[in-house]
């Protein structure tokens, strides 16, 4: 009898832990046929925060929450695999690990940011079993008026990982309409920039672009990054949102006038001077666009590719003939650039 426990004891070990898929595919098959909800969880074997989640995937009551409500996959980023899913599903993923929770028909359902804690792993799965916070309950939550202030986070971040810019836009609204002021300059508004914010067009964005010691204080005691990274995201979620089509050159200045002290005037303009450049000629400034330009050639005196690209965009836009001048001159020391290069 003590010979038959000792054999059992590994295979009882084994019931406790989560129960993975082999693969992708198996297991959204395994999903559909069973009817339940896939959990994926997003990790990589090097990083050092998954490395302390795993062992709870060990514990007695993640298996039985996990093994019993959902079919579990771990899909390591760093594989083609993962980096293929990511871009089919339209995922923004934007650190791990991260629990994400789709339907047979790979719709997403729920995804949550976790960390080493018993509580913040069991809390996703119990989520979705509930049904609080999960793609089909958010839009008619905020629809019947629901504004506090987990609910509209959680909504906020739920949208960007879909990379949902619109409804993300709305929500970021209306989390900033009621959030408290002395808030304001808390670490989870800061937390709240970096993690749901998808642009730069919403009241968080404008109140820490003027209050960047505050995060910079935040980012040094954390250690987990810096405010340039968080603020040189948003620059480029507002210059590639529908939105940015419409803006007038006013605008683009204003973000350009913004942005520049945090990021640096060069990185600032070599990211916005297109967009302000075509809103100028759109708006018939030829003059206003060319003295943008000429400031983006400064930083592009040693760069001939970017030069010509200057001369281009500015070629097919106007036909004035200060702009055929400034595309000459331009043309002209992208030639010479390359001839140095050549000779070297």
């Amino acid at each position: 009898m003590r010979y038959f426990l000792l054999l059992f004891l590994p295979f009882l070990a084994y019931s406790q832990e989560v129960k993975w898929e082999k693969s992708l595919s198996e297991a959204f098959q395994k999903a559909g046929k069973q009817d339940k909800i896939l959990f994926v969880e997003f990790y990589s074997p090097g990083c050092p925060y998954c490395q302390r989640i795993a062992p709870f995937f060990k514990e007695k009551s993640v298996a039985d929450l996990y093994n019993t409500a959902f079919v579990n996959y771990q899909l390591n980023v760093e594989t083609e695999e993962g980096r293929q899913f990511a871009e089919h599903a339209g995922l923004d993923v934007y650190g791990i690990p991260y629990f994400l929770f789709f339907r047979a028909d790979s719709t997403l359902v729920h995804a949550r940011e976790v960390s080493a804690e018993l509580n913040s792993v069991l809390q996703p799965g119990r989520m979705v079993i509930e049904k609080t916070y999960t793609g089909e309950n958010y839009a008619r939550r905020f629809e019947a008026g629901e504004r506090s202030e987990n609910f509209l986070t959680h909504y906020a971040l739920f949208c960007r990982v879909k990379k949902d810019t619109l409804t993300n836009k709305k929500v970021i609204h209306a989390l900033w309409e009621t959030y408290p002021e002395e808030k304001k300059n808390s670490l989870t508004s800061w937390i709240i920039l970096k993690k749901a914010l998808m642009d730069a067009d919403n009241g968080f964005a404008a109140y820490w672009l003027e209050n960047v010691t505050q995060a910079t204080a935040y980012e040094k005691a954390s250690a987990h990054g810096d405010v340039k990274y968080a603020f040189s995201r948003l620059l480029y979620g507002t210059l590639f949102g529908r939105e940015a089509t419409a803006f007038d050159a006013t605008r683009w200045k204003t973000l350009r006038e913004k942005f520049s002290p945090v990021l640096g005037e060069k990185e600032t303009l070599g990211l916005t001077w297109e967009k302000e450049v075509l809103a100028h000629l759109r708006e018939g400034h030829a003059t206003e666009a060319l003295s943008v330009g000429r400031q983006a050639a400064k930083y592009f005196e040693k760069d001939a590719a970017s030069l010509t690209y200057l001369a281009g965009v500015v070629e097919q836009n106007c036909r004035e003939k200060t702009c055929s001048e400034a595309v000459t001159a331009w043309r002209e020391s992208a030639r010479r650039l390359q001839e140095k290069e050549i000779k070297k």
